[in-house]
């Protein structure tokens, strides 16, 4: 595992131990008095500190790797809906917004997919239908945004990007262009009805985000590897 160490972590550890080690040598000077120069409690004592320090200092090496981890699981559903109300959707009139620098999903390694319960009852209800489910591993670095990621469907219905920065909190970023039946009908010149989702929201690791629209949804996981 790749671990990124913050500006002055190393010198906060140290300065941890140091502070310590000062307080656990008092404390021996005071037992060593209490005890009569007793060697065998002494060095029992001696023991027991160093164990509580060793303790402590991976405890806090722990918590900054699990903090600073670059590799993130992004898990991604995406799917159309046909709702029954008889309101009237307007497609959208903006395209995609693709930024300066887009991934391809074949350029990052696949990881194991989580949702399957979720992508198993989109395929058996009523009106829904999964248009793609994937899972990548990504590296992103503290304080970044990762590079944006091209999702698509195997049927041209569905194009866009999704990316995910690390602050001080999670935002994932997503702009996606829904096409129903595109470029399946040729007997008609009109362009193809297609109805945009962009949303920018924080999230939290390991909890299931949905980002929706009348027309199609978007559920998303993100998980510290």
């Amino acid at each position: 595992m790749a671990v990124w160490v913050k500006d002055g972590f190393v010198a906060k550890v140290v300065f941890f131990v140091a502070k310590v080690g000062f307080f656990g040598v008092k404390f021996l000077l005071l037992a060593f008095t209490m005890m009569k120069f007793n060697l065998a409690k002494t060095l029992s004592m001696v023991k027991k500190i160093l164990c509580l320090i060793a303790w402590a200092v991976l405890c806090i090496v722990s918590n900054a790797v699990l903090a600073d981890s670059a590799r993130f699981k992004i898990e991604l559903i995406v799917f159309s809906q046909n709702t029954s109300s008889r309101e009237v959707f307007q497609p959208e009139v903006n395209p995609v917004q693709w930024p300066s620098v887009v991934a391809e999903l074949a350029d990052f390694s696949a990881a194991e997919k989580e949702l399957g319960g979720f992508y198993a009852s989109l395929l058996s209800g009523i009106g829904y239908q999964s248009l793609t489910h994937v899972a990548w591993v990504q590296n992103i670095d503290s304080d970044t945004e990762g590079t944006p990621v091209k999702i698509k469907d195997a049927n041209n219905l569905l194009n866009g990007w999704i990316s995910l920065r690390r602050g001080q909190s999670l935002q994932l970023t997503t702009d996606f262009e829904f096409t129903p039946a595109a470029v399946s009908d040729f007997s008609t010149s009109a362009p193809a009805s297609a109805f945009r989702l962009k949303e920018s929201r924080g999230i939290k690791f390991n909890e299931i985000h949905y980002f929706d629209h009348p027309k199609f949804g978007v559920i998303a996981k993100v998980s510290p590897l």
